[in-house]
């Protein structure tokens, strides 16, 4: 049975709304790329006076590994891989979302994007300390494949714990709060991020391939500002202005 034009033109009104939404979806997240972008962009506040704000946690040289002849290297390395993280309170613990249990706060070094590495300026025996490695990685807005260098001795650093001092605050920008939040929600009620996985055919993590170049820089970009931010201003202090 051949579709009767009213048939077709059901089915291209669908189309189009599909479509229209869909493109909507693209523009967000550009939009949502920007308000990161211009939040990182904006003057740090200095505080009077230093006031504590919980602990931090990062990594150290071992102390037999800095006796070590190439420990300025291996300074050097961990100066490009260190991760600091934060919490209130010293055993760094958080209560999981789903139930009342307590889990350990992750704590890993860095890896080095592949399209790093050039830039560092790094000699190239250097390179005897790490393996590249293409990881699936599984964020809270997407799922990719991750290309980089790890390095390889991990258990030559320990970790340190310090007291977090906050010397210097970002002065929050109510409207693009606002904004940032009406998207997040937008996302939300409609599976958006599932969506635009699903448009550039990515809902496996290792069918990088299906997705153009341009997506996978846009989604690393949003990504990397995403953390970024996440790691270094979400427990601090924030001013209202």
């Amino acid at each position: 049975m051949r579709p009767t034009e009213e048939s077709k033109l059901r089915h291209r009104a669908k189309r189009d709304y599909i479509e229209s939404k869909d493109k909507k979806l693209f523009r967000l997240r550009k939009r949502m790329n920007e308000i990161y972008q211009l939040e990182r962009g904006k003057p740090l506040i200095q505080l009077e006076k230093p006031i504590q704000k919980g602990f931090k946690k990062d990594f150290i040289l071992r102390d037999d590994v800095a006796r070590r002849r190439d420990s300025n290297d291996l300074q050097r390395i961990l100066g490009a891989i260190n991760h600091v993280v934060y919490c209130k309170n010293q055993d760094f613990k958080v209560k999981k979302w789903h139930s009342n249990q307590m889990e350990d706060i992750p704590h890993n070094l860095k890896h080095i994007p592949a399209n790093q590495w050039d830039k560092l300026g790094w000699p190239e025996h250097f390179k005897k300390w790490f393996v590249y490695e293409e990881r699936p990685h599984v964020g809270k807005y997407s799922t990719f494949i991750v290309k980089g260098y790890w390095f390889k001795y991990p258990y030559m650093f320990t970790t340190r714990i310090l007291p977090n001092f906050i010397t210097h605050i970002k002065q929050i920008d109510t409207n693009l709060e606002k904004e940032k939040a009406e998207i997040d929600q937008y996302f939300t009620q409609n599976n958006g991020w599932q969506r635009l996985q699903h448009l550039q055919g990515r809902s496996d993590p290792w069918r990088s391939s299906a997705a153009t170049k341009l997506d996978i820089q846009m989604e690393e970009i949003l990504r990397t500002e995403m953390e970024d931010y996440e790691d270094n201003y979400l427990d601090a202090p924030k001013y209202e202005g």
